[in-house]
């Protein structure tokens, strides 16, 4: 099911909005259901994001651009799939 890579990159981008960054302590006020809900919409609005596409391209780009602004180091690694 194509659909399971979406989930984890969104599950993680999620995690990583409610985290604090590796730079501070926790913060239990950094926790928000709002801010992670914001992240989803984001996602969403990309529409459709089959594998290859140009959609699932700019989601990429934009979960390592949140990423990087929570301070963390982002390393890439592609791979086709045979499936």
């Amino acid at each position: 099911m194509r659909l399971a890579p979406t989930i984890s990159l969104t599950t993680l981008l999620i995690l990583c909005a409610c985290a604090p960054s590796p730079t501070s302590y926790f913060d239990a006020a950094a926790l928000s259901g709002e801010k992670a809900m914001e992240h989803v919409r984001a996602q969403v609005a990309f529409g459709p994001r089959p594998p290859g596409s140009p959609a699932s391209q700019k989601c990429r780009e934009y979960i390592v651009q949140q990423l990087h602004s929570f301070g963390y180091e982002v390393e890439q690694d592609s791979f086709d799939a045979d499936t």
